[in-house]
């Protein structure tokens, strides 16, 4: 199995003075690049070519905390459009998003969840008003109360695990177009779905939700 790495590209000299670059870490899981982060970022300072243990890299911007069930995402620092979170720290599957971990990321546009992930706590997402479509693991079986409320720009769900949806998750997501999640799915009365129409299962396994078109 191969070391976890994380490289950073050296930037190039901006033509102001100081140094301005596409810089990108990526971070390589068994040889699969699972994440791409920092695009066109000022830097005060050249970074020197070098690789470093993505758990390193994990804990300068995240804020986590390993317990029985796996490891937990308490806490988000940067301000990146695009994050691509890998399937493990410290050798150990990330499986939960904690509360208000992400809230208030209004750059975060695109974000790729760890493929073992179990569940979102209460605001997880909230407020991400930039974020527009969600992919969900299969193995997360419910959307926490308003773990996506506020996040006016999100589009679309996807999430065939789910099956239970709670309250305000998806509130004031006034673009959401389309939700897909197991067919048994249950929401409640304030999830923010009701108000959307159900088309009808999908492969007879997933229910698809679309919102209501104005007559």
């Amino acid at each position: 199995m191969l070391p976890h790495r994380l490289r950073a590209e050296l930037p190039h000299e901006g033509a102001g003075g100081g140094v301005v670059g596409d810089i990108e870490f990526h971070l390589a899981i068994q040889a699969e690049i699972c994440y791409d982060i920092w695009e066109n970022k000022k830097a005060e300072r050249k970074f020197s070519m070098d690789y470093y243990e993505c758990d390193n890299f994990m804990d300068l911007f995240f804020q986590m905390e390993l317990r029985d069930e796996g490891a937990v995402i308490m806490q988000y620092y940067g301000e990146q459009r695009k994050v691509f979170l890998p399937d493990l720290y410290k050798g150990i599957p990330i499986t939960a998003i904690g509360n208000s971990a992400f809230l208030n990321c209004r750059a975060l546009e695109i974000i790729r969840l760890p493929s073992e992930l179990k569940c979102f706590y209460p605001m997880a997402f909230g407020d991400c008003t930039a974020l527009e479509k969600v992919m969900i693991p299969v193995s997360v079986a419910s959307i926490a109360d308003r773990a996506f409320g506020w996040c006016t720009a999100l589009k679309s769900v996807w999430g065939t695990g789910i099956r239970y949806v709670g309250e305000k998750a998806f509130w004031n997501c006034d673009a959401l177009e389309e939700a897909i999640f197991a067919k048994d799915v249950v929401l409640d009365r304030f999830s923010g779905i009701q108000y959307m129409e159900m088309e009808g299962e999908i492969s007879g396994e997933s229910m698809w939700f679309r919102k209501q078109q104005k007559s």
